[in-house]
């Protein structure tokens, strides 16, 4: 039971306490001035550092950025070269078929003509 009069007393007290007094128990803080802040070389940091590093970030990422443009490039590059290669390498086995072919033929062609001319 006092534990019950005890949660009451305390739901009733935060309840029926005004907001106002809540807000003025918290907002007793403030922001120091410019002056004091300043002398913090922490909240106040070199510019030209930030920058610089920032700059130094920016270049990395385009770098990455174009090294992996530049990847696609030389892969499509490459596909492109090894159709091209395949598709030589068929035409040269083409070209040899129809030259066996064509010796064959001329060779059929020399014996015919041989045995006409006896």
């Amino acid at each position: 039971m006092e534990r019950r009069s005890l949660l009451g007393s305390i739901i009733t007290t935060i309840l029926v306490t005004p907001s106002e007094t809540l807000a003025s128990e918290t907002l007793d803080f403030s922001l120091p001035s410019y002056d004091e802040a300043s002398k913090n070389k922490i909240i106040d940091p070199d510019i030209e550092s930030v920058n610089k590093a920032i700059m130094q970030k920016a270049k990395k990422d385009r770098e990455i950025v174009q090294n992996t443009e530049k990847e696609k490039e030389t892969r499509a590059l490459r596909k492109a070269e090894k159709e091209v290669s395949t598709d030589l390498e068929a035409l040269l086995a083409q070209a040899e078929i129809e030259r066996k072919a064509k010796i064959e033929k001329e060779k059929e062609e020399a014996r015919a003509n041989r045995m006409n001319t006896f």
